[in-house]
């Protein structure tokens, strides 16, 4: 049959106070085990101190109804380390099992960012290569239309609407006709080419 240990160890795993315990601590079981030798031991230094008093041995009971042991901080801390890593755990699994369902929108939106972030880019290209003519009264306005490829090469860039200031004008076309490669589009960009129709306006340049 089983040994009074064993029984013993196996009344004390599924006590309620102590199955929280073995269930969060790395080596639950190890620990359950080292606690009923402990206070197996505890109690047969009580029944030899009360020796030389001849009485009948007591028979060993562990009351595991009782706080005989609660948790020190290291448990404590143990416990907290264990939930928290589970809690990552099953955070990491709902963030993959919402990307592999295709339940997340990821196609149309990441590819408008992208495609205004690309804006930014190009305006940051042309800004960066303009020779800004100076002094110019007020914020005169170019507007310019860029056809470009996946490639990152300019097919074509023309000035659809001029700012009414001649010296702005011309440096605006001069850009358009320095410039030739932007670069690649990201990934997540559509198509072979896009077209782009933005302002180039005189402060922001300067």
């Amino acid at each position: 049959g089983e040994s009074e240990d064993y029984k013993l160890f196996m009344q004390a795993k599924n006590n309620p106070l102590y199955k929280p315990l073995v269930e969060h601590l790395p080596n639950g079981n190890f620990a359950l085990g080292l606690m009923i030798e402990g206070m197996k031991s505890v109690q047969a230094r009580q029944v030899n101190a009360s020796k030389p008093k001849p009485k009948p041995k007591p028979q060993i009971k562990v009351n595991l109804d009782s706080d005989v042991r609660k948790p020190d901080a290291r448990d404590e801390e143990a416990d907290k380390r264990a939930r928290q890593a589970e809690a990552k755990r099953r955070a990491a699994l709902n963030k993959l099992e919402t990307k592999l369902s295709g339940r997340t929108p990821v196609n149309v939106p990441l590819g408008q960012h992208a495609s205004a972030n690309y804006a930014s880019l190009i305006r940051r290209t042309y800004m960066d290569a303009t020779i800004h003519p100076g002094s110019i009264n007020g914020d005169p306005v170019v507007r310019v239309r860029l056809v470009i490829a996946r490639s990152g090469r300019v097919i074509s860039a023309s000035i659809t609407g001029r700012s009414g200031a001649s010296s702005w004008d011309r440096a605006v076309q001069n850009t358009l006709d320095r410039v030739r490669f932007i670069k690649p589009f990201p990934a997540s960009m559509k198509g072979t080419q896009q077209t782009f129709n933005l302002n180039f306006n005189s402060k922001s340049f300067s």
